[in-house]
């Protein structure tokens, strides 16, 4: 039997753990990935650098609890699992307006790990294989409608790869797009129909 005092000790841990990735998101937005330590961090988060390495022993997976924390692959999936029944053009539809709301609420995020990513091979290859291992929900819906024959047999990571790609881009140069409901609609549109006339 789980009792008060094991109860508090796990709500105080989480706190911490909490305080720990919000440290670190602040110093990184601030000051960067490499020009922030784990030191840093600790001292930032009101915690002794000996708890820190208890919840995570590297800046490394630090920086992997943000990224499952605050960006927006978890989400993409739930989006997608909760519309198993929907066709696939109302399905992209769905996702890439619910999904171009969702990163603006993150947008300041999202925008420090396209930048960070630019600049250093280690968060690209952290983020690029967690980004491709979480789509992996997305993938499967697209594949049970070729199978179905619902869709024509084609690379469904490049289908997910532009959609999730546009969008983020959409974000960064939001000034640029002048109606952003009318360019998804565009953008779902030649995905499913592509540019060629028939």
């Amino acid at each position: 039997m789980i009792n008060d005092h094991t109860t508090k000790r796990g709500q105080k841990a989480q706190l911490t753990k909490s305080r720990l990735i919000a440290s670190a998101l602040d110093l990184f937005s601030r000051q960067g990935y490499d020009s922030t330590s784990i030191k840093e961090i600790a001292h930032e988060a009101g915690v002794s650098l000996g708890l820190m390495y208890n919840y995570f022993p590297s800046k490394e997976d630090l920086l992997k609890q943000i990224i499952i924390n605050e960006t927006f692959i978890l989400t993409l999936n739930k989006m997608v699992e909760d519309s198993p029944e929907l066709d696939v053009k109302s399905l992209l539809l769905d996702i890439s307006h619910r999904f171009y709301k969702f990163t603006g609420d993150k947008a300041p995020v999202i925008r420090l790990f396209l930048m960070e990513m630019t600049k250093n091979a280690e968060i690209a290859e952290i983020f690029s294989e967690f980004v491709h291992k979480e789509k992996e929900a997305f993938r499967k819906h697209l594949r049970n409608k070729i199978a179905s024959k619902e869709l024509r047999e084609h690379d469904v990571d490049v289908t997910i790869h532009t959609l999730i790609h546009t969008i983020l881009s959409m974000r960064i140069h939001q000034s640029v797009i002048d109606d952003p409901e009318a360019f998804l609609n565009s953008l779902v549109d030649i995905l499913m129909n592509g540019i060629s006339a028939k």
